[in-house]
């Protein structure tokens, strides 16, 4: 797959089965994966991304999961089908999508309504990060799938600030951090090198990693007073930036 075709399937919006959003576009038709055998290369992330790329060769830039069955007895692998779109504007119909260097947040992913118990805060960011595995044997070894995404329908934004650049930095910089705290999760499961025999220690390094996380954000905010302090906002910026490149082996672009 070319470059382009990289970036396109990158950005495919994947819509999960529960969705009933109505998709005002252009059916090119399914795709599906109904693999009956053993193998080590059909995860749900592997999938999706095996019927992203062939959704994009389709034109597509929307898929709707119609069907899933999970590893079962007659099958180890994720047997998936969706519908492919092509649609106008595939971010309109987004609830969450990943971190990625290339993308920025805007005022458009905030499709929350304001907390009314917040009188603090412009804006709230809900992002966070999680892992899977495969399934992982005496002969097959581990593989690692972090997601570190944005929840559109829970992140928020007031209506008066949808203007403002430097709100939007702010809360970029919380989505920054949880991207950091994604890559020193992986970062520890490659030092642990995990295996059969000790897998289960994944779950205590990401709760590790996770109550880390959250007393960042809670520092960032507190420090920065929730973006209003202008010159600790672009101390935090950069510091996250650096930490970022320095885990970069990490990213998953």
């Amino acid at each position: 797959m070319g470059i382009w075709a990289q970036n396109a399937a990158k950005d495919m919006v994947v819509l999960p089965m529960t969705d009933t959003t109505g998709i005002a576009g252009t059916d090119l038709g399914t795709v599906k994966f109904r693999d009956k055998i053993l193998s080590s290369n059909c995860t749900y992330d592997e999938v999706i991304a095996r019927l992203k790329a062939e959704a994009v060769e389709m034109g597509g830039n929307l898929m709707k999961i119609t069907t899933h069955k999970k590893p079962d007895y007659w099958s180890t692998c994720h047997r998936i089908t969706a519908e492919v779109f092509r649609v106008t504007d595939p971010h309109l119909y987004e609830k969450m999508f990943e971190w990625s260097a290339a993308r920025r947040l805007t005022a458009a992913d905030f499709k929350g309504l304001p907390d009314p118990a917040d009188t603090i805060s412009a804006a709230a960011t809900c992002a966070g990060f999680s892992f899977a595995t495969n399934r992982v044997t005496m002969f097959k070894s581990t593989k690692f799938f972090v997601a570190c995404e944005f929840d559109c329908t829970r992140s928020w934004m007031r209506p008066e600030f949808v203007h403002d650049s430097s709100v939007l930095q702010h809360e970029q910089t919380h989505f920054d951090i949880a991207e950091l705290y994604a890559r020193k999760m992986l970062h520890a499961f490659d030092e642990e090198q995990l295996n059969v025999t000790n897998l289960n220690r994944s779950k205590d390094i990401y709760n590790h990693y996770f109550e880390e996380y959250k007393m960042r954000q809670d520092q960032y905010d507190t420090e920065t007073d929730h973006g209003r302090d202008a010159a600790q906002q672009q101390k935090w910026k950069a510091a996250i930036a650096t930490n970022l490149k320095e885990l970069a082996a990490y990213a998953r672009e």
